[in-house]
């Protein structure tokens, strides 16, 4: 009988923790989806998608368009977020960041239809403004970089394989 009355003491206080918001998960639902990064016109031109999935996933697909070069990247990432604070770590890509490497940057604006991030280090880096898609699949990004990364390995073990000389 002693049990239950705790157990009974205690509920009140498990409904009002259920109700308190959780910041990692239920405060992040205004960043899920996918966000298109407009360009700022201070050098190539570069397209990319972000994606941020409820699980935690952030997959990227990069372009970048220059006269003298064009580079494709994939990303597959990790995201958390605390308050105005989005942490990556890096996962599979074609960057050459390091799986594990950890960059955070600050939310300046989110909207229903904007994001504005800046990069908490290094500090020189400039605003990245983004507009939601609100008719793109989070998942169809994921299927693109890795599509791209898949591609890029390809590429690479061709350029390191010998035999396949175009001699």
């Amino acid at each position: 009988m002693l049990r239950f009355s705790k157990v009974l003491a205690l509920l009140p206080y498990t409904l009002l923790l259920g109700c308190v918001n959780n910041p990692s998960y239920e405060a992040t639902d205004d960043l899920l989806g996918v966000w298109h990064r407009q360009d700022l016109g201070s050098g190539p031109y570069e397209y990319a998608h972000t994606a941020y999935l409820a699980d935690g996933r952030k997959c990227v697909a990069m372009f970048t368009f220059a006269e003298q070069f064009t580079q494709v990247h994939g990303f597959l990432n990790q995201w958390s977020r605390d308050g105005l604070m989005i942490t990556t770590t890096y996962g599979v890509n074609t960057f050459g960041r390091p799986i594990g490497h950890q960059v955070t940057d600050e939310i300046r604006s989110l909207s229903v239809d904007q994001l504005d991030l800046r990069p908490t280090e290094p500090s020189d880096q400039f605003l990245s403004k983004s507009r939601r898609l609100p008719d793109v699949q989070p998942e169809r990004i994921c299927e693109l970089a890795l599509h791209v990364i898949n591609i890029y390995n390809a590429m690479e073990e061709l350029a390191e394989d010998p035999s396949t000389s175009l001699d």
